[in-house]
């Protein structure tokens, strides 16, 4: 199952649960939020690394249809700075986000966000974290600030 009839069924059987449809939105904000909404789907996302009108467009849309935009960090280098650039959009959520794959090759984890996670709750961002999150790390994230954390 997967698309809009998967968010539709989801919403069926779960209709007082967030459904985030995450899109990863790099273009066509306008309608990918269209789509999002018209299966049911009460957040979005849209990649951090797509340009200012795309995000723009994405979150305005969104908000002319009752939809929540996340902006998902992932692969972006500066997350604090990006962000604090995408600040006067007013994104619903920003994602701190490290790819499961750059964690694998890299050796790292989602702990090398934890002082940009700390920075941006103290900045006023309502944060949700990605990235192969288990074991303490759901501990240390809900800890440090974070309002979601998402798995998967």
């Amino acid at each position: 199952m997967y698309g809009s009839t998967a968010i539709s069924r989801i919403k069926a059987h779960a209709e007082n649960s967030i459904a985030m449809v995450d899109t990863k939105t790099a273009d066509a904000g306008g309608m990918e939020a269209e789509i999002a909404a018209r299966a049911g789907g009460d957040a979005m996302s849209v990649l951090a690394l797509s340009s200012d009108e795309v995000i723009q467009e994405t979150i305005s849309r969104g908000r002319d249809l009752g939809i929540l935009t996340w902006v998902d960090l992932i692969h972006v280098r500066e997350p604090l700075r990006r962000a604090e650039e995408l600040r006067k959009f007013e994104p619903d959520i920003v994602i701190m986000h490290i790819g499961v794959d750059d964690q694998r090759r890299r050796g790292i984890s989602v702990d090398v966000l934890e002082r940009d996670i700390k920075e941006a709750v103290e900045r006023g961002f309502k944060i949700a974290v990605a990235g192969g999150i288990e074991g303490e790390n759901i501990k240390k994230m809900a800890r440090i600030g974070a309002s979601i954390i998402i798995g998967g």
